[in-house]
């Protein structure tokens, strides 16, 4: 019990006191996370990107891919104003990496290109289509601000992936 109290200690002492480290302590979609960060567990939503929503084709495997990414980790994250759903905006660091970068570049994420100013992060997005990773398998993925103003009836035509045809090197 009292390794259990002091490990708690280390990470609330490690996560509160050291900004801008913090400890992401669940992944809720592919670009949303509650972390521990200034001792409080808050509410965030990662820049630059737009995951699959949980309904959406892939948006359980962003999820779980991220969070299986992030297990264990402690991240560098710089908090920025709240949107309009009250999370924090953040930019992210996993090791040095920004966390935007690596989920755009392995498909799991959009770049969300009309709110960044960091158009550079297009050239991921463009190696991962070429390269079929993630959303970028399926001919008929549907970026996430689309696909939320979509109707019930339209949204079940993207719940499943139609598979890219063989031997095809772009979408």
């Amino acid at each position: 019990m009292k390794s259990f109290l002091f490990l708690a200690f280390s990470v609330i002492t490690l996560t509160g006191f050291c900004q801008p480290n913090c400890l992401v302590t669940r992944v809720i979609d592919g670009d949303t996370y509650k972390v521990l960060y200034g001792g409080k567990i808050e509410t965030v939503r990662l820049l630059n990107v737009d995951a699959p929503e949980i309904g959406q084709y892939f948006g359980v495997a962003s999820r779980d891919s991220v969070t299986a990414f992030m297990r264990n980790r402690m991240v560098e994250a710089t908090l920025y104003e709240t949107d309009l759903f009250g999370r924090r905006l953040v930019n992210i660091h996993v090791d040095g990496i920004p966390l935007d970068s690596l989920l755009i570049a392995k498909g799991w994420a959009f770049f969300y290109y009309k709110y960044s100013r960091q158009k550079d992060l297009a050239l991921y997005e463009a190696a991962a289509k070429i390269g079929h990773r993630g959303v970028w398998q399926c001919l008929n993925n549907v970026p996430p601000w689309i696909w939320r103003k979509l109707n019930k009836r339209n949204k079940r035509i993207y719940e499943v992936c139609r598979p890219l045809p063989s031997g095809t090197s772009d979408q």
